[in-house]
């Protein structure tokens, strides 16, 4: 957003904190002959690296933390593996593509074993080996640096590291941002200048309707959501008047509502976390009132208003891919008094995005009730996925569909599932059982943590089978396969249904599945029993299978007597 030359720069310049950072690292560069030293085969390396880890056995990590591996030799093809074995050139589904990154989840004390290789004309290098394991206190593990697909060295002006993509930066920290120059300055603080402005990305306009006011709400510079207030005739912002809603926490696509219209006493803000074009789960906060963030302090140091304090606790809402959206709008169809609210989410659909759609789906909002997660004083926002849902503008109202939902807490049969470690049988909040597929709960807070609740075979393939006790004239199913954080991984499948458990009609053949998110499906015909078979998990990005991300959160039947 560039401001007008009459207002000083002055006025608009907030400079980003960094209240922990990695250190910094630098490649060099140099034009010239690089004789064979790009052209040499050396050993790959796996990052990070012992040098930064308070353990000499192992690189001690952060669960959702990963590990990147990068070569210096021009044209070399990385084999990796991390189940401890020895790398095989001659095994095609070792190689690494450039970038990959390599997760390391699970509980404390938890090890994972990289081992790689460079191939270049038929020759090897040594294999290099790196052990991570998940610390069991989260303040050892620093921030580590980002990666550089290059080391400091000599290159050829046509070298394939100056080619589209060719330098890469990657950040192993979850949940962390990597900023870089190229003037060998300091890449802190982020944004730094005058006449620079702010970054503004995923964005809405809105009005308040109890002040009449209209605000920008922008996802700012990867780490920030920022509310600044519109002048009288919407033609810029009023530079005093801004405050952060979001800091450092990464979020995005901004759908704001007040339930009750004027006399509503809560503001309501729904967002997704940055995962590029794929879904993940949508989160919401409330608070009730935008201007009282514009009169907080400032951070001495910074300058930024922090108004974190002012909204509640972020609470989930939909399913793990929030049925497959991005929030993009609330609608409300009704009345102050009686609100019929519509959730509008962006669908992409990648690559053909000319190809997006939206999603129009029910959503209901109770000030007084806890959240679907429990966490009270947020209030309740309940997300319904209805197919077809009947919004019917003239009657202020979302009529209500003409099936209901029959699967739930039926008797189901499936693959075997993961047993639970004893840590996690300790714990009480880990559930691997076919019966959470079936429980209504959809939603995954944090992929990462350690509530984990959501059917997980032993194996791809695998299949899960709901016994609805008599049979049922069927309108839908919808699945909502194990998402994490708007990954690119998708499960391929068939739906079919029997009368006896015996003789089986196909319903869905979704074995061709390339969109990452919630799946529905119309359906018709009399059954007492619906199995889902899944054939494999597979990463539309890298082309590869994504075995690690099967698992099922919830699998709904829709139907009528």
């Amino acid at each position: 957003m560039a401001h007008p030359p009459h207002v000083s720069a002055a006025t608009y310049i907030v400079r980003y904190p960094t209240t922990s950072r990695s250190s910094v690292a630098t490649t060099v560069f140099n034009l010239g002959d690089p004789g064979t030293e790009r052209s040499s085969l050396v050993t790959p390396v796996i990052a990070p690296t012992l040098s930064e880890s308070k353990s000499t056995a192992a690189v001690l990590v952060k669960s959702g933390d990963a590990a990147f591996i990068t070569v210096a030799t021009e044209n070399a093809t990385i084999y990796y593996t991390t189940d401890g074995s020895t790398p095989l050139s001659t095994n095609a589904s070792q190689i690494y593509a450039a970038g990959t990154r390599i997760t390391v989840s699970g509980s404390s004390g938890d090890k994972l074993v990289v081992k790689a290789i460079a191939v270049k004309s038929g020759q090897s290098s040594t294999v290099v080996t790196q052990t991570y394991q998940i610390a069991s206190d989260p303040s050892q593990v620093p921030i580590f640096a980002p990666i550089i697909n290059w080391t400091s060295g000599t290159y050829s002006q046509t070298s394939i590291a100056f080619q589209t993509n060719g330098i890469r930066i990657y950040c192993p920290s979850y949940m962390t941002n990597c900023y870089y120059t190229v003037d060998d300055l300091d890449p802190d603080p982020p944004m730094l200048g005058d006449n620079l402005g702010f970054g503004s990305r995923d964005q809405t306009i809105w009005q308040d309707p109890q002040d009449g006011l209209h605000y920008q709400i922008t996802a700012t510079d990867n780490l920030y959501v920022r509310v600044w207030q519109l002048n009288d005739d919407l033609t810029d912002v009023v530079p005093e008047s801004e405050f952060d809603v979001f800091v450092g926490q990464s979020r995005e696509a901004p759908a704001l509502v007040r339930n009750g219209g004027a006399s509503g006493k809560y503001v309501y803000i729904v967002t997704s976390t940055q995962s590029g074009w794929y879904p993940n789960q949508a989160m919401y906060k409330r608070a009730t009132s935008i201007q009282a963030g514009f009169s907080l302090s400032r951070d001495s140091k910074s300058g930024y208003r922090d108004g974190t304090s002012l909204w509640s606790t972020l609470t989930p809402i939909g399913d793990a891919s929030t049925f497959g959206s991005q929030s993009t709008w609330i609608l409300n169809i009704g009345t102050d008094v009686s609100p019929s609210y519509v959730y509008i989410g962006d669908r992409y659909n990648v690559p053909s995005l000319a190809q997006s759609s939206y999603v129009f789906t029910p959503l209901y909002i109770d000030d007084n009730t806890a959240g679907e997660n429990g966490v009270s004083g947020s209030g309740n926002m309940t997300l319904v996925f209805d197919p077809q849902p009947a919004i019917q503008v003239a009657s202020n109202r979302i009529a209500q569909p003409p099936w209901r939902l029959l699967s739930l807490n039926k008797p189901v049969s499936a693959t075997s599932s993961i047993a639970l470690t004893a840590a996690q049988a300790a714990a009480g909040t880990y559930n691997y059982s076919a019966s959470v597929a079936n429980d209504g709960v959809n939603f995954d807070e944090n992929a990462y943590d350690a509530v984990q609740q959501y059917y997980l075979p032993v194996t791809v393939p695998y299949f899960w089978q709901v016994d609805l006790q008599k049979s049922y004239a069927l309108s839908w199913i919808g699945l909502s396969f194990r998402s994490v954080s708007g990954s690119d991984a998708v499960a391929r499948y068939t739906a079919s249904a029997s009368k006896d458990n015996s003789t089986w009609t196909l319903l869905v053949d979704n074995t061709g599945n390339a969109l990452p998110g919630y799946k529905s499906h119309m359906v018709s015909g009399r059954y007492r029993y619906v199995r889902i078979d899944v054939s494999s998990i597979y990463d539309v990005v890298h082309g590869t299978s994504a075995a690690w991300e099967a698992g099922l959160y919830e699998a709904s039947v829709y139907g009528s007597c």
